[in-house]
């Protein structure tokens, strides 16, 4: 056990984990020229350094060793996926069975599903299956398929996955019809054993329990994430506590508690509770799923009980290293599993404050005096550690959050310290519950208990995601070169051990400092001006308008959830991690399911909506009123023709004309920030509309940019605008097909053709 008490293993480690991410992330050259880099570096190290030197030549050895084995390990990965989408890629037949129902609706489902034939042969893979139908399968059903196999990165550029963030699916299988879908007989497989019992067990909490709080109680115990809804999902990373969903080392640790707890009641030798225990770890780990974040605690566990069995003693820093290698040895893909890197850098985080704690004389100072003037002394040794600690996890985790989520709650001290208990109480009162179900005991004062911490849990995440600014975007200029600064001058301070630990408060210091003349130089640039960007895709167009710390989503298109996801995605990397308003220019029944899903997933204060003209109309209106009140979006009805006052400026929305017979229709819309006005026109095209409105016509003449979209069907008849925008500085066609049809020519200097994108400024007065 002296190799997990040595500080040069983590370095062994270290290499081996970075390099496994570079040969998954850029490829296996990037990962030779970093290998290369590092020997150069090991090198001069060794050169320069006479005192050790063999030492020294060996642990280079070691670290470039690991760093051959990252790569291979990876490499093999990822060649096995490409093989699998060779085999796979187009028309094939599979065989296999549900692992995980991600998300199921009456137009789309999707599941995780685990391949065991295809085309004949015998395989075993993993991979998202999408039916384009109500599929209705549930976990553990087995099926044969015929599918059209597409690559998953390509795949979940233009569409949805829930399991957007995973690495470990190499393709992507569509079912068009339920006819190329058919159930067969089932299998014995071990972990849908494992499955069936975690469902009944979260039908327990669900039942006992109920409501929100028993949804929660299956999370934070089970892992069952996929219960809660979007909007608590959402709530809880604006709060700066979704890591508590996420199985990791407190939930492993409570779980150990209590069962140490009773096993001590017992009068259990230390050496059989050690055994228990380690077979009670694996049995969770197991019944949750090998979650890889829940395995990186299991592992460290394990090294401590083995090394306190063999009378040593273990270093945690070394025992996380050597975990989180293990585990991406087992499954490369893990080392870019969301999950287990927050899990490692929180952990590493809290270890780091624990070590700077014992440097601390406020800390390691003996208590003194009355037994009031200790307990307030230990509560508040407590809280500073918590806040510390709090602050020792932002700044590890914060690369990945930028990377992955580009935003950062500053409400994370507030709810570490004060959810995270409640959290601790509601995972100890589901297991309980848990417990005595099994022998056939109903605890109903226990489960009025969780249901209260729950719910209490629950409103106190959604007061704090609804208040305003909550949230910090790390999208702002020079953000990841800020936070990278933080991460690397906090890694070296701790790493060169200083001796005057008030330099420690550099790095969060000049984070603050940076970010804040950042956000202000952002927000006064902005704020006598307004950004207006055009989006245009297959599925319609979306018109973003930004000023002063706000946006607003003008959605032109088909009502489907990809085009509004689209807007938000293009919102969120524009430093908006809050939608002010989403005006819905005219009805599609799609916007029952996409509004109300959007809505869940981002935070969006208000919604505005036309007023319905029809009966068809009315029942969609009542339909999106019901579910967004749900959310607690504010919906607000419109006058057509009208001018509504967004984010600081007027937005003129005309009438829906359906020309032709034409299932879609045509409207125009035109912004006026201070002077200056913005107007998009879309097609199809229907000339004497244009003719007899006059307001629209003034619109145009005073606009400086006119955009003709590309949404709906494209125009039939030529059609004039020459005389029009006589007085407008650039004019942008969606389409080159409809440039064509007009009097205008690309020869004209102020005439262009986009496609896809284009950002505009209006400048106030």
């Amino acid at each position: 056990m002296e190799l997990f008490n040595k500080r040069y293993f983590i370095w062994i480690c270290f290499a081996f984990l970075s390099v496994s991410a570079i040969t998954l992330l850029w490829g296996i050259l990037f990962a030779v020229a970093a290998i290369i880099l590092l020997a150069l570096l090991l090198l001069s190290v060794c050169i320069i350094l006479k005192k050790d030197r063999r030492r020294l030549i060996l642990i280079s050895a070691l670290v470039l060793a690991a760093s051959l084995l990252g790569v291979g390990n990876s490499f093999a990965h990822t060649a096995r996926n490409d093989h699998i989408r060779n085999e796979l890629f187009g028309e094939g037949h599979v065989c296999g069975y549900v692992s995980e129902v991600s998300y199921s609706a009456p137009y789309l489902s999707e599941y995780v599903v685990r391949i065991e034939r295809a085309n004949g042969k015998d395989i075993s893979f993993s991979a998202i299956l999408i039916a384009e139908f109500n599929a209705g399968l549930s976990c553990g059903d087995f099926f044969e398929a015929d599918v059209q196999s597409v690559d998953f990165e390509e795949y979940n550029k233009e569409n949805f996955l829930s399991n957007s963030y995973s690495s470990d699916y190499p393709i992507v299988m569509i079912a068009e019809g339920d006819s190329d879908l058919i159930l067969r007989e089932p299998d014995f497989r071990a972990d849908l054993i494992l499955k069936d019992l975690k469902g009944e067990l979260s039908d327990v909490l669900e039942n006992g329990i109920g409501g929100i709080s028993g949804s929660m109680s299956s999370a934070l115990l089970l892992g069952n994430r996929n219960l809660l809804p979007d909007e608590t999902l959402r709530d809880f990373r604006r709060a700066g506590c979704y890591h508590m969903l996420a199985l990791s080392g407190m939930h492993v640790s409570i779980i150990v508690a209590i069962f140490e707890f009773m096993l001590k009641k017992l009068f259990v030798p230390k050496s059989i509770r050690i055994a228990v225990l380690s077979l009670l770890l694996i049995f969770y780990v197991a019944l949750t799923g090998f979650l890889p974040s829940a395995c990186r605690a299991m592992l460290m566990l394990w090294i401590y009980y083995l090394a306190t069995a063999l009378g040593k003693s273990s270093d945690s820093l070394v025992s996380l290293f050597a975990a989180v290698s293990v585990i991406v040895l087992i499954s490369p893909a893990s080392v870019l599993d969301l999950g287990l890197l927050l899990s490692f850098l929180s952990t590493f985080g809290i270890i780091v404050a624990s070590v700077i704690k014992n440097k601390i004389k406020f800390f390691t100072d003996i208590l003194t005096g009355t037994k009031i003037k200790k307990l307030l002394v230990s509560f508040f040794r407590n809280v500073l550690f918590m806040l510390m600690a709090t602050l020792c996890v932002s700044i590890a985790s914060m690369p990945v959050l930028q990377f992955f989520f580009g935003e950062l709650s500053l409400a994370t001290f507030f709810t570490n310290l004060f959810i995270g208990f409640f959290a601790e109480v509601l995972l100890g009162l589901s297991l309980v519950i848990v417990l005595l179900s099994c022998v056939g005991v109903e605890a109903k004062l226990l489960c009025g208990a969780a249901e209260a911490v729950g719910e209490f849990i629950s409103n106190t995440v959604f007061a704090i995601s609804d208040i305003s600014g909550v949230v910090l975007s790390l999208r702002y200029p020079a953000a990841s070169v800020i936070v990278w600064i933080l991460f690397l001058s906090a890694l070296i301070l701790l790493a060169i051990r200083l001796k005057k630990k008030r330099i420690l408060a550099i790095p969060p210091i000049f984070f603050v400092l940076a970010m804040s003349v950042s956000i202000c130089w952002v927000s006064i640039s902005g704020a006598n001006s307004a950004s207006v960007e055009f989006l245009s895709s297959e599925r319609g167009d979306s018109l973003l308008l930004s000023s002063t710390g706000k946006i607003c989503i003008c959605d032109m298109s088909d009502g489907s959830y990809s085009s509004l996801r689209l807007a938000s995605g293009v919102a969120k990397e524009g430093l908006f991690s809050e939608i002010e308003h989403i005006v819905i220019t005219h009805y599609h029944k799609d916007h029952e399911r996409s509004l109300p899903k959007i809505c869940a997933r981002q935070k969006v204060r208000s919604v505005y909506i036309p007023f319905p003209e029809s009966e068809d109309e009315y029942y969609v209106f009542l339909s999106i009123f019901s579910d967004l009140e749900k959310s607690g979006v504010e919906v607000i009805l419109y006058e057509r023709d009208g001018m509504l006052n967004v984010i600081g400026g007027e937005l003129f929305v005309s009438s829906s004309v359906y020309a032709d017979g034409r299932a879609h229709p045509s409207y125009a819309l035109s912004y006026v920030f201070g002077d200056h006005r913005l107007t998009v026109l879309e097609n199809p095209y229907f000339s004497t509309y244009l003719e007899e409105d006059r307001r629209l016509n003034r619109f145009i003449s005073e606009s400086e940019v006119l955009i003709v979209g590309g949404d709906g069907n494209p125009p039939k008849e030529s059609f004039s605008l020459s005389e029009k925008c006589q007085n407008t500085s650039e004019i942008c066609f969606a389409d080159r097909n409809t440039l064509l049809l007009s009097d205008l020519e690309l020869s004209r200097g102020n005439v262009y053709v986009d496609t896809k994108y284009r950002k505009y400024v209006l400048k106030g007065k």
